[in-house]
Parts: C-alpha cells; structure tokens; sequence
C-alpha cells in the first residue's frame, strides 16, 4: 500500500468521526449567524451604510469581513482544531491510533485536512449567507440599493483570508494535539485572537510582527487597500507548512499524548 493510500484511509476515518461530533454544527452555524448579524446592522441603520457604498448592498458587507476575518474566523478555527483534536483525547485513543499499522504521519495530516476543509466549509457558507443577505437587503431597501451582485469579489476576498489562515490552522492543531486539555488551545486561540484585534485598528504598532503572526495574517488580508497580499499569502502558506511539518515530528514522536 502507498503513502498516498494510507492518507485515504485516515482521511476517510477523520471524516467518519467528524460527522459524528459538533464540528459541522461550529462550521456553518458561526459564518451563517455572522452574515444574518451583518445583514441585521445594515437592516438597523436604514440603508445608510449601504447610500456610502454607492447603493450596492453586497459592497456594504466588505469593510464588516474584518470583523470575520480579525475576529470570528480565529475563533472558529481554534474551536475545530480543538474539537478534531478532543476527539482522541477524551477517549485516550492516541496510543492505539499510533499502534494501527499506518505512518504516524498520515494521522496527524488527516487531522490537519479535515480542520482546513472545515475552515474553507465556514468561508463558502459565509458567501452563501453575504449573497442572500445582499438580496434580503435589496428587497427590503428598492429605493436604495441598485449595485450589481458583487459574487466573484466577495468570493476573492473571502478565499484569501481563507488561505492566510493557514498558518493559523497549523499553529491551532499542533497546540490541540500537543495538549489533552481542551481548554489550553480555546485559552491560547482566544487570546491571540483578541491580542491581534486590540491592534487591528494601528497594526503599524506591531511592526514586521503582523506579517508573520498568525492570529493577524487574516486580518491584514481583509483590510480595505492592504499592501502587499500576495506576499502575505505566501507567508502564511509557506510558514503554514513549515509548522505542520515541525509539529507533525514532535508530535507522532512523543509515546503518550
């Protein structure tokens, strides 16, 4: 059997486990209750930020994908790794998965895909929610708003946000794994996340450090007219793989988890 075999297997038991626990709930609820917040505050302004954006409801939603991105997507990222990662730990599975007669590795990648297909889940269902919240506001303001759906740039934006997590979600899944207790990757996430956010309105303060921090990444991405995205992008996924393969060492070489 192959290399490329064995990752099958794992990935096809992950997704199995998967469906059996709250991570898909946490995947699409988080991104569809953001776009109905998001929706309800353009809603509560009477068509007053969406006037400023030249009557285009779905262009009103751009400058809020910060909040997604500096804010609700970490969050939502910790949780997933540490759910994936729960699984194992509260069942003490971890010896016995390292004894199945499949690389060590293929395990934690597994772990790794099922976190950053969920994650990309949360960004499509996010979309879906902006476009319908679009139309929701087209109907509920004609007078107002007459801009075209802006689907494909909503699409961009979300999908590079997306990819500037990726280091986010790498650095999340070794600390889920690394540790048993549930609560020290929510703690660690929820103070990186809340740490980059107190800076998002001077990043500058954070020097060269917001280009690297993976807590910061996605929201660097998200803000209105940033500078230099594709390097950021490629940071993120560079480093994202770096620290994947770090942690995945550390991790399949310890005995006991």
């Amino acid at each position: 059997m192959t290399q490329a075999d064995y990752l099958k297997r794992t990935v096809a038991s992950e997704a199995i486990k998967t469906r059996r626990s709250p991570l898909i709930w946490v995947s699409v609820v988080a991104p569809f209750a953001v776009a109905c917040l998001l929706t309800m505050a353009l809603t509560s302004r009477g068509g007053a930020l969406i006037k400023g954006q030249g009557g285009n409801p779905w262009k009103a939603f751009e400058p809020a994908l910060f909040f997604w991105s500096a804010l609700v997507l970490p969050l939502c990222v910790t949780l997933q790794a540490a759910l994936a990662a729960s699984i194992e730990h509260t069942q003490q599975q971890w010896k016995h998965l390292f004894a199945l007669a499949v690389p060590r590795w293929s395990i934690y990648a597994a772990k790794m895909a099922v976190v950053l297909t969920l994650s990309a889940v949360s960004s499509a269902v996010l979309w879906v929610g902006l476009l319908l919240g679009g139309l929701a506001l087209s109907a509920a303001f004609p007078q107002i708003t007459h801009g075209p759906m802006i689907a494909g740039e909503l699409f961009e934006v979300l999908a590079k946000i997306y990819l500037a997590s990726w280091l986010l979600t790498a650095v999340q899944v070794w600390i889920a794994i690394r540790w048993s207790s549930f609560s020290m990757p929510i703690l660690i996430g929820v103070i990186g996340s809340v740490a980059s956010l107190m800076f998002a309105a001077r990043p500058e303060d954070l020097g060269w450090w917001r280009f690297v921090n993976p807590w910061c990444l996605p929201g660097q991405v998200a803000r209105i007219g940033a500078e230099h995205v594709g390097e950021t992008l490629v940071v993120a996924i560079v480093l994202s793989a770096c620290v994947s393969i770090v942690g995945c060492i550390e991790s399949t070489r310890r005995d006991v988890m």
